[in-house]
């Protein structure tokens, strides 16, 4: 081997550790962002949190969604589903309004009480005229724990892991 080759290899040896000891840095960096987003979770601790998405969890309080629709609704039914895509419920919410929120509190169709866990809200409206209204559903809750794992910051509301970037508002309880 002469000098050039020998000088080479050294290059390639110093580039390589370089770029190990970068990946180190970069991961520490991860990890203190980690920390910090937990941190800045850590605030919304027994706060209400509007989350998208029609899946509430039903722990130790009830189920809680929220709905609207871009007009009144003449007939609005609401389908409870559990995990496994079963129907646990099915009711009509009440008045029809353009807007309005559920709280289920677990009792099923059958009247035995559902287990905890996610379940899914689905609602069908139709206008005066009898054509389908869509409806935005979200759910809330109050926030009871905040986790870090491989999908980022989750916050735990009524036992169910949502992630942080599911939120979109904050309020007070």
């Amino acid at each position: 081997m002469d000098s050039t080759e020998y000088t080479q290899q050294l290059v390639q040896y110093s580039q390589v550790e370089q770029s190990i000891q970068q990946t180190g840095v970069m991961q520490d960096v991860l990890a203190q962002l980690k920390s910090q987003n937990m941190l800045q979770a850590s605030g919304l601790i027994g706060r209400v949190v509007d989350i998208k998405g029609a899946e509430a969890g039903l722990g130790s309080g009830p189920a809680l969604w929220s709905y609207s629709f871009d007009a009144t609704p003449a007939q609005v039914e609401a389908t409870i589903r559990n995990g496994a895509g079963e129907i646990v419920h099915r009711f009509a919410p009440g008045a029809a309004a353009a807007t309005g929120s559920i709280a289920w509190d677990g009792k099923r169709a059958d009247g035995q009480v559902a287990p905890p866990g996610s379940y899914t809200l689905e609602i069908a409206a139709t206008s005066a005229s009898g054509s389908a209204l869509p409806a935005t559903i979200g759910s809330y809750g109050i926030v009871e724990q905040v986790v870090s794992d491989t999908d980022g910051t989750m916050l735990r509301i009524n036992g169910r892991l949502v992630a942080l970037r599911d939120v979109t508002s904050v309020g007070q309880n």
